[in-house]
């Protein structure tokens, strides 16, 4: 074809004359591409896409709908904790009973993370939301109904059963549509919603006891869930990944509906998903995956452990080194705000440093931390100020780890892999606080208590170091 009639064609397709030309200059000058050279050309795997373009409107809707539903859950754990001296008075509880229902939402949610969450690696990130959200939804209505002890017990642990099912597929969801670029810290800033909740929480409740009663708390629970249910329905899609990978029933349809609201090129065809014989629980008890999974639960274990003593023991340790139950009480308030700090520090510190450098350098920071905290009983604002440090350091570890999780695991068991890691740590977060208290009787100090527990935190260094992952860098 003459070169004037391929520059007209070039041009009446709507192609820019100037670039036309360059090319047209390029054939005329007989200038070839170098042998073993190949033309770069953008993917159109949506995966590749997501994980390294820039976040989209609809990306940080997702995310921003997840923090919030965290925001949620960390006020509804920590509802009766709220409400518990009310609901000890009105129902003429012991504190030995009171223990038992403080317990029963902490087994709900290890029980949840084990049985439940794995259920998003069949079903996808999104119905396992929306099945969370109703369940706790149900839980903190009903509890608003009762009155004796024991289904009060049966309600709160229904609740923490929605908690534990639904947060491993959240930390799932968030992975997955972030980039790669901010991955970090949107898991950090979802992590962060869970302590910002209950602190958050903790002033509405004492607005919505002194007007309404205790019951008022949890229907207020209740109703943010069901205003969260249609949001997420509506706003929240199912992860690519996830339906790449799984290809249920009218994946292409679905793929290229997410990418049309992520203004992406759309499929003709799925793009090739990896072979697995195995998937979710399955898969997780694979040889393969035997020392990630030891190391990863036991890293959540061992955080959590720390996490729990600090967040029930804390006031009480105070108080018992002299000072009052207010000082106590803002010792607690200190620990809160130095969480969100340490989990919105670790999604920053790790985009230069990488997440296994950060992880490692913020848990031996905390066990540094905790030793100079059991040395400065004598002085309260010195102890104040080692508090929030420490805690800045201990909560930005257990952020790292979650990041950690979503991305050592495939696809195809990510949310197993996340749920067994959050239901491991939820065994320490049931420990932690009989440990303790087992310890105090037994005529130990509240500093040598800040001494052991250090201990534990030491624990993600190994996983950091031995666990071997192409995504854990």
């Amino acid at each position: 074809m003459p070169l004037s009639i391929c520059a007209k064609r070039q041009y009446v397709m709507g192609r820019d004359p100037k670039s036309a030309g360059r090319r047209l200059k390029w054939i005329y000058s007989g200038s070839r591409q170098p042998e073993g050279s190949a033309v770069t050309q953008p993917t159109t795997d949506p995966r590749v896409r997501i994980a390294n373009g820039p976040m989209t409107r609809m990306q940080i809707v997702a995310v921003a709908l997840c923090v919030i539903i965290n925001m949620l859950d960390g006020f509804d754990a920590l509802a009766i904790a709220f409400t518990a001296a009310t609901i000890a008075n009105e129902f003429d509880l012991q504190p030995g009973a009171l223990g038992a229902v403080f317990s029963a939402g902490a087994v709900g949610m290890a029980i949840g993370a084990f049985t439940l969450a794995p259920l998003g690696d069949y079903i996808g990130r999104r119905k396992m939301i929306l099945g969370g959200l109703t369940l706790i939804g149900l839980g903190m209505a009903w509890t608003a109904a009762v009155s004796t002890l024991t289904p009060l017990i049966i309600l709160r642990f229904i609740t923490g059963l929605g908690i534990g099912a639904m947060l491993a597929s959240l930390n799932t969801l968030v992975a997955e549509y972030s980039s790669n670029k901010r991955k970090n810290l949107c898991i950090s800033l979802l992590h962060m919603g869970y302590a910002l909740g209950g602190g958050v929480g903790g002033t509405v409740a004492a607005l919505l006891i002194g007007q309404y009663g205790w019951q008022s708390v949890y229907l207020f629970g209740a109703a943010m869930s069901v205003v969260m249910l249609p949001l997420v329905y509506l706003a929240t899609p199912e992860s690519v990944e996830f339906l790449i990978a799984r290809r249920p029933t009218n994946a292409l349809g679905r793929v290229n509906d997410v990418l049309i609201r992520l203004r992406l090129q759309t499929l003709e065809a799925l793009p090739a998903a990896r072979e697995v014989t195995k998937i979710g629980v399955q898969r997780m008890l694979t040889p393969a995956l035997l020392t990630t999974n030891l190391l990863v639960w036991f890293s959540f274990g061992m955080l959590m452990l720390q996490t729990y003593f600090q967040l029930n023991w804390l006031p009480t340790i105070v108080t018992g080194f002299g000072y009052t139950v207010e000082q106590g009480i803002f010792a607690g308030v200190l620990s809160s705000i130095g969480a969100i700090c340490g989990m919105f520090a670790m999604g920053v510190v790790s985009v230069p440093l990488g997440i296994r450098r950060s992880i490692g350098g913020f848990s031996f920071l905390t066990a540094v931390f905790m030793v100079a905290v059991s040395l400065s009983e004598a002085s309260l604002m010195l102890f104040y100020t080692l508090v929030f440090v420490m805690t800045v350091f201990s909560a930005g570890t257990m952020a790292g780890m979650y990041a950690l999780a979503a991305r050592v695991y495939p696809v195809e068991v990510r949310s197993s892999g996340v749920g067994w890691g959050i239901g491991v740590g939820r065994i320490g977060a049931i420990i932690a606080p009989l440990l303790a208290g087992y310890l105090l009787e037994q005529g130990l100090g509240g500093d040598t208590l800040f001494v052991l527990f250090a201990i534990p935190v030491l624990f993600p260094i190994l996983a950091v170091t031995f666990i071997r992952s192409p995504y854990a860098r």
